[in-house]
This record gives C-alpha cells, structure tokens and sequence, in this order.
C-alpha cells in the first residue's frame, strides 16, 4: 500500500467520475507525472518528476511533503532539473500533487488531464 503524504482526508468524489482514470501532467508537451484521483487522494505513480525545487513558500503543507520524501530517499537524481519518484504515494489533493511535481504553484483541476486531454475538473464535474 502507497504510503499518505500530507493531511489525510477521505474524498467525496461524483459517483459518475472513475477512480481508475489516468491522469497526466506535462511541461513543454512532455509527459512528466502520472497518477489517479481517488477518494484516498491522489496516487502519484512510481517514475514521476519531482522537482528539484523546495522553494514553494507559498504553499508550505508541498514543501514539507517535498523535504519528508527526500528524508525518505523516496527520489532517483536524473541528472535534470527533476528527482524521479521511486514508489506511489498519496497526497492530498491533485493540487498539490501538481505542485509537487511542477516546483511552483498550480491548479490541479486543469494541470492533470486523462488520455484524451480532458482536464481533471472537467472530467468530476461533467
């Protein structure tokens, strides 16, 4: 089981959204994180980017994330600007897990966007 990251909250998600959607962000057209929305939270898969950035002042619950899973040696160094996460974990929200990710503040309802390009919020409040 992936361990939780952050402040554990049960989600209340729309009955007609997938939980077993998968869900993308990327920088420059790339794909760089994967992951799925759940009512645990949202599962960051194995092989996402984190970047290397811990400068998220103004979201402090990401950087403290950021600082547990380096403590954690939960990263692999790629030699680039980002860390490649070695297990799934939890986070509280899409938005922070875009954060996370991205090293600067996002909104996760349309930075994680299934196959089709469909962003998250459009794909839970259809």
């Amino acid at each position: 089981m992936p361990k939780y990251y952050g402040s554990k909250n049960r989600k209340n998600l729309p009955l007609s959204y997938n939980q077993s959607t998968s869900l993308i962000t990327t920088f420059s057209e790339n794909e760089i994180a994967s992951g799925q929305w759940t009512a645990a939270g949202f599962l960051l898969k194995s092989g996402s980017s984190i970047s290397k950035r811990d400068s998220l002042r103004s979201n402090f619950g990401v950087v403290k994330i950021w600082l547990e899973l380096k403590k954690d040696k939960l990263f692999i160094e790629n030699g680039s600007d980002y860390y490649i996460l070695k297990e799934d974990i939890y986070l509280p929200s899409a938005s922070a897990a875009a954060r996370l990710v991205h090293g600067n503040d996002r909104n996760g309802l349309t930075n994680w966007r299934n196959s089709d390009g469909i962003p998250l919020g459009n794909l839970l409040y259809q």
